[in-house]
């Protein structure tokens, strides 16, 4: 299986045009606004955007958009919306946490715009690098490789977790934040409230996150996050 890994482009002066970023200006549908904290209202802080490559092996329209934002003051992990047993979620399951994070995925469109607005995070533009996973199999669920990437298998800290969306489609693995990966704040921006080295933020706390997305793409905020401690779920595994 093919697997795009995500790297820091050290060509800072090309960021601003860049379509895969850390911070900067967010590429969104004509009609999207910037994301507001349900909680505290605060407008959330951009944490990086990419396109679903086409030479990717990802179920998705080729070219759709990728945006995750989140609260700065709530950085609390994602609640657990699926019920023991059965992994279909509930009706509008993306309205169905605290509101603290907003994970927008827009299919192709000729209707785009940037949106400026203040951001604590540095610009930074990545790159992809595609390469064929090595997976391990653990006796009971497939295991990917460690990393930031999109597409590929999860490498799952605990039990593995497949939502389907409440549509009916199956939803699709699209991106893997490893744990500890911290998003670079700009100098003299507020520090995020318990992180975990000062300079950055993270995303859920510094969790292993894996994203997932509606296979038919049925709305643009069908998407699901799964936040993994490894201790945690080693404790909780016995």
């Amino acid at each position: 299986m093919r697997v795009h890994y995500i790297e820091v482009e050290p060509k800072q002066e090309q960021a601003a045009a860049s379509r895969i970023t850390v911070g900067g200006s967010p590429i969104v549908s004509l009609g999207q606004d910037w994301p507001e904290c349900g909680l505290c209202k605060a407008p959330m802080v951009f944490f990086f955007q990419l396109d679903i490559d086409k030479s990717s092996d990802l179920q998705l329209k080729p070219g759709s958009h990728l945006l995750v934002f989140m609260c700065p003051i709530h950085n609390d992990i994602p609640s657990r919306l699926m019920e023991y047993g059965d992994r279909t979620l509930p009706e509008k399951y993306w309205d169905g946490d605290f509101g603290h994070y907003a994970l927008i995925l827009n299919k192709p469109s000729k209707t785009e715009v940037k949106l400026d607005q203040a951001n604590p995070l540095q610009l930074i533009s990545f790159k992809y690098r595609e390469l064929e996973e090595v997976i391990d199999w653990d006796g009971r669920t497939e295991r990917g490789s460690a990393g930031f990437k999109l597409g590929g298998v999860p490498l799952w800290e605990g039990e593995a977790e497949f939502p389907t969306c409440c549509c009916g489609a199956e939803m699709v693995f699209v991106c893997q934040v490893p744990p500890g990966f911290g998003f670079p704040k700009l100098k003299g921006a507020a520090e995020q409230a318990e992180c975990l080295m000062p300079g950055n933020y993270y995303l859920f706390m510094g969790l292993s996150v894996y994203l997932f997305a509606c296979k038919d793409q049925c709305t643009p905020r069908s998407l699901y996050p799964v936040a993994q401690d490894i201790i945690e779920d080693q404790i909780l595994s016995g």
